[in-house]
């Protein structure tokens, strides 16, 4: 496991310190109509706060399982915009 981890994205089994910093925004749009940011953080049982210490793939997985079982029936579309240690914003979207 520890090897795995070393080299994973994911890095659950990691021991290191977490020296990576990233903010995030979650925006989901339920039939035209946009979640709040409570609604959205309780849709997908994450901690109300913008910022997150570990993997952004940590959000990605549990927003994607969320989708893919819970939420299929729900056509929800679903944007993460996320920068790694305040720098360049990147962008993930669901579906896919």
């Amino acid at each position: 496991m520890i090897v795995y981890a070393r080299f994973s994205e994911v890095r659950y089994f990691s021991w290191s310190p977490h020296d990576v910093m990233w903010a995030f925004e979650i925006s989901v749009e339920l039939d035209d109509t946009h979640l709040t940011a409570s609604e959205a953080f309780k849709r997908y049982r994450l901690k109300r706060h913008k910022f997150h210490e570990h993997a952004i793939e940590h959000l990605i997985i549990a927003i994607r399982q969320y989708e893919s079982t819970y939420g299929i029936d729900d056509d929800a579309h679903v944007t993460l915009v996320y920068s790694k240690n305040g720098g360049q914003e990147q962008k993930w979207n669901w579906p896919e």
